[in-house]
């Protein structure tokens, strides 16, 4: 035990970003699992349960996944430590005392880690659900979150993780020679940069599937028939693949291409650059590729969640512009047992009942009377329109303003009921006033004069409730009870159906449930692109360290044909930040194409200029934050390692 204890202190400098893999996905898997389990989150609406149960099964999902890259972080830290491990051997240490040993050093840097991340969580679990119930404008003190069912379920969890990795550390131990433990680092990899017609045909198919998936991208997002999720679905694998596909082979022609740069090549260190470059391209290409993936994904995850949340919010108050609102799908005589109701619980201060009307002329154009439309903006603080007795005007909704402006410029005047009418002095309104459910039921209607309203069939009766305070949630629940009641009647003479369509629409109950929405969109996808992308930065900082030890006897060799410490140290960045900055600039044109495309299409649908490109750009931002804090911990790691037994010039650098 003394033993494990000495050389866990030892070595924790060289596992540093194994130790952080695994603190911040307890982090993150604890304090999202206690802000989906809080009872203040849970209470704040109907739809609010639902949570819990995606983030259980989203921990599910990603501690195989954090099982997978702590099972690749062992691997390399048994070959850190492997002539050690061939000492032990040679000093007559049984292989399971070894085994024994390097589990116990790995479970207590996992203990460790896992029970700063637990600590970190309850903080961290204590802000969210603060901003949360900040969001439901919902009073709230912040408080540390630390309670039973997230501590065990993360704890179980992380023990699952750590045990796949025991497995995986005791397998690779057994099948380590002392022979291989000690010539291992010593072998050396054949590559080859040839650019051969493979190559150049993978590399067109890799950009040819980019665009095309990008089309079937806007295509799927754009038509209306049902293969929609076929083309969407199509557009994604081509774009991985060709994600997959360009840095599979590009990095390998861009070293070509540098190669054949002389004087370039020859200036300084360059070549030095390059040829380290060539070889780690050729012997890590299929883990940049899967690096490159998974790094679109977790942007294209941030990013999507983002914005989808924010458009919820957005748009809140036109999806219920009014306090409360029923709509029955027949022609009733009166609301008189539902108005009484809501005046029992909530004081109403206005209200207006009508009629949605119909005509045979234009069939699929629901028709409002002037006196009911203007009743409905001055619910909603609007000005009212003014209509000629042969006139008439549209409502509709924003997306729908070009449609109805070239019908009406196409054709002008219409007839309804042997009655000509023609467009007013401003012929088209768009201000929100919800048009699928209440003021029409496709997203637009036409108004026209009372006199000539009061002649046309109808079969749609609609009730708009102004209250002070708002209206309680609850009341949606019982205000269904009492339109039941009040249809039993008409249902058992048989003048209506008891199919008859029936709804309401509480502005309090609206905005609760869009704001869950918010919260399981936004909070689910940036859970899953954290843990996409601090899975990225431990591959690659992993990578790194891998390569590490063979790198440091290059170094060495460096200072002593005279390149100076400065220019050493300059190299190893430039290194590291060639084999960062490369997997990330393919998935940053795949984020921003597709935020550019949604943001084209959707930009009608979403009350916000750019709010797509804008909240990109802020996920983008998170995501380069992480990134950069992996960097920083893989290059100080990747000095300590790399740049050992190379010394520090003392004064000024020695010349050359």
């Amino acid at each position: 035990m003394k033993l494990a204890l000495r050389n866990m202190k030892r070595s924790i400098g060289n596992y540093l970003s194994y130790f952080l893999t695994i603190m911040i996905a307890i982090t993150l898997m604890y304090s999202f699992t206690a802000l989906a389990s809080s009872k203040d989150i849970i209470s704040l609406s109907d739809t609010m349960p639902v949570f819990k149960k995606y983030i259980i099964i989203l921990t599910f999902i990603t501690s195989a996944m954090i099982a997978f890259v702590i099972s690749y972080a062992s691997d390399f830290m048994i070959d850190q430590r492997k002539k050690e491990f061939a000492v032990y051997k040679v000093m007559g240490m049984e292989q399971k005392i070894i085994n024994r040993l390097f589990c116990i050093e790995n479970m207590l840097l996992f203990l460790m880690a896992m029970s700063i991340g637990i600590a970190l969580g309850a903080v961290f679990a204590g802000g969210l659900t603060a901003y949360v119930m900040k969001i439901f404008h919902t009073s709230h003190r912040y408080g540390v979150n630390l309670s039973g069912f997230p501590v065990i379920y993360t704890v179980v969890f992380g023990m699952i993780i750590q045990l796949i990795s025991a497995i995986r550390i005791i397998y690779n131990l057994n099948h380590k020679k002392i022979i291989d433990l000690i010539y291992d680092s010593q072998k050396n990899e054949r590559a080859s940069i040839r650019y051969n017609l493979k190559r150049r045909v993978l590399s067109f198919i890799a950009l040819i599937l980019y665009p095309i998936g990008m089309w079937l991208v806007w295509y799927g997002l754009t038509c209306s028939s049902r293969s929609a999720w076929i083309y969407l679905g199509t557009a994604t694998i081509c774009i991985l693949f060709s994600v997959i596909l360009i840095y599979r082979y590009f990095p390998i022609m861009i070293t070509s291409v540098f190669n054949k740069a002389e004087k370039w090549k020859l200036r300084g260190t360059n070549l030095f650059l390059l040829k380290q470059f060539s070889s780690r391209i050729n012997s890590t290409g299929k883990i940049l590729a899967v690096v490159a993936v998974l790094l679109t994904l977790a942007m294209s995850v941030i990013a999507g969640g983002l914005f989808m949340g924010a458009s919820y919010t957005v748009n809140i108050e036109d999806y219920a512009p009014y306090d409360i609102a029923i709509k029955i799908d027949a022609d009733i005589d009166n609301f008189e047992k539902e108005l009484t109701y809501i005046e029992k619980q909530v004081p109403v201060t206005d209200y207006v009942d009508y009629k949605l009307y119909e005509t045979a002329q234009i069939p699929d154009m629901p028709i409002l009377a002037i006196s009911d439309y203007n009743h409905i903006r001055k619910q909603l603080d609007l000005k009212p329109v003014e209509l000629g007795d042969k006139e008439y005007a549209v409502h509709c909704e924003p997306g729908y303003e070009k449609e109805m402006l070239a019908g009406m410029k196409e054709k002008p005047a219409v007839k309804i009921a042997d009655q000509g009418l023609f467009p007013a002095d401003t012929p088209l309104h768009t201000e929100t006033i919800e048009q699928y459910w209440m003021a029409g039921d496709k997203g637009y209607a036409m108004v026209v004069p009372d006199w000539l309203a009061d002649g046309l069939p109808t079969h749609k009766s609609r009730l708009i409730v102004s209250t002070y305070p708002a209206a309680p949630k609850e009341i949606k629940k019982e205000l269904y009870s009492v339109i039941s009641d009040h249809l039993e009647p008409y249902i058992t003479k048989g003048f209506l159906s008891e199919h008859t369509e029936i709804g309401v629409l509480v502005k309090t109950w609206t905005v609760a449930n869009s704001l869950t929405g918010y919260t399981i969109i936004s909070f689910c996808c940036l859970y899953m692109g954290i843990i996409f992308l601090i899975l990225v930065g431990s591959l690659l900082a992993f990578q790194q360290m891998a390569a590490a030890e063979k790198n440091n006897k290059k170094y060495i060799m460096l200072y002593k044909v005279g390149v100076s410490w400065q220019q050493i140290n300059l190299l190893a960045l430039k290194e590291m930040l060639l084999f960062f900055i490369t997997p990330v600039i393919v998935p940053l044109l795949v984020t921003f194409s597709l935020a550019g495309i949604l943001n084209s299409i959707l930009k009608d649908r979403v009350y916000a200029v750019n709010i797509i490109l804008r909240y990109t750009g802020v996920a983008v931002t998170v995501f380069m934050m992480i990134y950069i804090f992996y960097f920083i911990i893989t290059f100080i790691t990747y000095r300590r390692v790399a740049l050992r037994h190379c010394p520090k010039a003392k004064g000024k650098d020695r010349k050359k």
